[in-house]
Order: C-alpha cells, then sequence, then structure tokens
C-alpha cells in the first residue's frame, strides 16, 4: 500500500520515538511503576504522532473516493397521489339508494354491578 509524504519521519520525531521506545524496553525487567510510565510515554507519543498521519490518509482517501464516484442525482422515491373524491352513484334503474342499516342498541358501555 502506497503511502503519502506526510508518513515521512522528522528528525525530531524520529528521536522521540527511539527515546519513547528504549525508555520503554529498558524497563521489561524492571518495577511495575516505572514501566507503565515509559509505556504510556511512549503510548501518548504515537498517538501524537501517528494521529494526525492516519486523519490525513483518511482525508486523501476520501477525496480519491469522491474523485471516482459519479455525481447521482436526488432518490427516486414513489409519490402517493391522492384520489380525487368520488360522486356517489345513482343506481342504474333510477330507484334511491339503499338506507344504512340502523342499531338499535346503546352505543355507550355501562358496566353491570351484581349486587349481592
Amino acid at each position: 500500500m502506497a503511502r503519502g509524504a506526510h508518513w515521512l519521519l522528522s528528525d525530531p520525531d524520529a528521536k522521540a520515538y527511539g527515546l519513547a521506545l528504549s525508555n520503554a524496553l529498558r524497563h521489561l525487567p524492571v518495577t511495575m511503576a516505572q514501566k507503565y510510565i515509559d509505556f504510556t510515554a511512549l503510548g501518548i507519543a504515537v498517538i501524537a504522532y501517528e494521529g494526525p498521519r492516519v486523519a490525513m490518509d483518511m482525508q486523501l482517501r476520501a477525496q480519491r473516493g469522491a474523485a471516482a464516484r459519479r455525481p447521482q442525482g436526488p432518490a427516486q422515491v414513489f409519490q402517493f397521489a391522492p384520489r380525487p373524491p368520488q360522486q356517489p352513484q345513482e343506481p342504474a334503474n333510477g330507484a334511491a339508494p339503499p338506507e344504512p342499516p340502523t342499531v338499535d342498541m346503546p352505543m355507550t358501555y355501562e358496566p353491570q354491578l351484581d349486587e349481592a
């Protein structure tokens, strides 16, 4: 994978890497406290120097991807068209339309409590 010029280390970056790495590696057989301090310094150095490079690499990849893609128009979405209101149809024989059925039951609910 080819990398850009932003991946090249400058002399101060290389010295900081080397110092952090040597400090971390010299503590492998020694006490835990100093070892963790140096490994933390190495981690911070890696993040400080490599983070911007990774971000720049991602930006360059996105720019190359955007240039390679064709521009697309708006999304094709099906539009529902409302139906026009229909006029009531007269029966063919000229008679009046039938009446809707009626309900003789009350339309409210009242619970029946048993009195015992």
